[in-house]
C-alpha cells in the first residue's frame, strides 16, 4: 500500500544526504586550495628573501593589483632617486654626449648635489606619458632616451640625453609599485610591451654598462623602484646663478654665442680695413687659433672694462658698440677702433639667469641694449656682423666666456 508521507521522508533523507557531502567536499577543497596558497606564499617569500642578487639588497619587492601613475607638477623640477641607493645618497645625472664626459654622456647615478644635470622636469606627452630633461640642458633641447641594450645601440644601450624628438624611447610612464608605496617603476612607450623597465645601477666597471642607468627586464630589484623628490624653487634658482664674471688682467679669452656654439663660432676682432671681412666689423668666425680671437679684458672701475684683441692690443685698439643707423660708422656694426674715453668702449658683463653672460656699453646699457652675435651670411643684419640689439630672448646674446 503506497504511503505519501513515508515517500516524502525517504526523498527529504537522500536529499539531506547527497547536500552533506557536497558540503563536505567543497570544504575539503577550500582547504586544500588555501594550503596550496600558503604553501606557495611561503615558497615565494623564501626565494625572495633569499634573492643574490645585488641590486635587491634592500629587500624584496613586488607588483600587484592596480597600477597607479605618478602625476607630477608643473614648472617644478625633481631628483632621481633609487630605493637601491637612496641611503648612499645617489641621484639620477643626466650629461652631455661627449668623449669627455663620465661614461661618455650615459645618464648614472651620481653624489646627490645641486648641480642641474640632476634637476629633472616632467612635461607632459599626453596619453599618459612624459618627457624627461634636465635643467642643464634644456636650452639644448635634450630629452632622456632609453634604448635597447644592444652592441649596436648608442653607448651600448644606456639611457641618454638626444635631442628632443619624435620618437617612442623618449616617452615615460611611471607606474607606482603597489607593495611599495612612493616608488615608481619608469618605462618608454617604446619597451614597455617587452616589459623593460629603468634601471640606475652602482658606478663601477663591474657593474653592467658600467654603472650607466639602462632598460633591463622589469623584476624585482630595487634598482628599479625610482623616488622623485620636488626640489624647492629657492634651491633652483642658488644652484643656477650665474657667477660675476671676474677677468684675469693677464689671460685672454675667446667669445662665444648659446646661438653659435654648436658651429664652433667665436667673435673676431679684425683690422678696420676696407679689404678686411665686413670692412673689419667684429663678426662671429669659425674658432681657429687666431689673435683676432683672443681677447683681453682691461678693468676701467666700476665693473666696466675695455677689451681688445692679441692681435691689435699693441696699436691701441679697443671693441666699440655702437647704435645701428646710416651715420653710424659701418652701420652700427662693432669694431676695434682706437681706446679712448668712449661709453661705447666700456662693457660690463651682465650675468644672466640663464647661466650665460649678456654683454653691454656704458653708452647703450639705459637703453637696455645688448651685443649680438650673429651668423655671416649676406641676408643677415649688417651682414652678419656683430651689433647692439635690444636686450631680448635670443641665443645671439647668450655669451660663453672661455679662459684660455
Amino acid at each position: 500500500m503506497f504511503h505519501p508521507n513515508f515517500t516524502l521522508l525517504k526523498t527529504v533523507a537522500i536529499l539531506t544526504f547527497v547536500l552533506f557531502l557536497a558540503g563536505c567536499f567543497h570544504e575539503e577543497d577550500c582547504s586544500d586550495a588555501h594550503q596550496a596558497a600558503s604553501e606557495t606564499e611561503q615558497c615565494s617569500d623564501e626565494n625572495l628573501n633569499n634573492d643574490p642578487d645585488p641590486k635587491n639588497n634592500n629587500g624584496p619587492v613586488a607588483d600587484t593589483g592596480t597600477p597607479t601613475f605618478f602625476v607630477p607638477k608643473s614648472n617644478t623640477y625633481y631628483r632621481l632617486q633609487t630605493m637601491f641607493l637612496e641611503n648612499d645618497d645617489k641621484c639620477l645625472e643626466g650629461n652631455k654626449l661627449a668623449e669627455t664626459s663620465t661614461l661618455k654622456g650615459a645618464a648614472f647615478m651620481d653624489d646627490c648635489q645641486n648641480v642641474s644635470g640632476q634637476f629633472w622636469k616632467f612635461t607632459d606627452a599626453g596619453d599618459g606619458y612624459f618627457r624627461l630633461s634636465t635643467l642643464f640642458l634644456k636650452d639644448e633641447d635634450r630629452c632622456f632616451e632609453g634604448n635597447k641594450v644592444d652592441a649596436t645601440s648608442t653607448l651600448g644601450g644606456a639611457a641618454f640625453m638626444d635631442s628632443c624628438q619624435s620618437v617612442s624611447g623618449q616617452l615615460w610612464k611611471a607606474v607606482e609599485d603597489t607593495s611599495n608605496a612612493g616608488y615608481f617603476r619608469l618605462q618608454t612607450k617604446f619597451l614597455e610591451n617587452d616589459n623593460k623597465c629603468l634601471e640606475g645601477n652602482l658606478l663601477a666597471s663591474t657593474s653592467t654598462l658600467s654603472g650607466a642607468a639602462f632598460m633591463d627586464n622589469c623584476q624585482d630589484v630595487t634598482g628599479q623602484l625610482w623616488k622623485f623628490v620636488e626640489i624647492p624653487a629657492s634651491t633652483i634658482e642658488q644652484s643656477t646663478a650665474t657667477p660675476a664674471f671676474v677677468p684675469d688682467a693677464n689671460k685672454y679669452y675667446t667669445l662665444q654665442t648659446l646661438f653659435l656654439k654648436d658651429d664652433d663660432k667665436c667673435l673676431e676682432g679684425n683690422l678696420f680695413d676696407p679689404g678686411s671681412t665686413l670692412e673689419g666689423a667684429a663678426f662671429m668666425d669659425t674658432c681657429q687659433n687666431v689673435s683676432g680671437q683672443y681677447w683681453k679684458f682691461i678693468n676701467e672701475s666700476n665693473g666696466y672694462y675695455q677689451l681688445t684683441t692679441q692681435f691689435q692690443e699693441g696699436a691701441d685698439k679697443c671693441l666699440e658698440g655702437n647704435k645701428i643707423g646710416p651715420t653710424s660708422t659701418l652701420g652700427g656694426a662693432s669694431f676695434m677702433a682706437g681706446c679712448g674715453n668712449f661709453s661705447g668702449q666700456f662693457w660690463k658683463i651682465v650675468p644672466d639667469a640663464s647661466g650665460y653672460y649678456r654683454l653691454q656699453t656704458m653708452g647703450l646699457e639705459s637703453e637696455n641694449m645688448c651685443y649680438e652675435g650673429n651668423m655671416l651670411d649676406p641676408n643677415a643684419t649688417l651682414k652678419g656682423a656683430a651689433f647692439m640689439d635690444s636686450c631680448q630672448d635670443v641665443s645671439g646674446q647668450l655669451w660663453i666666456i672661455n679662459e684660455l
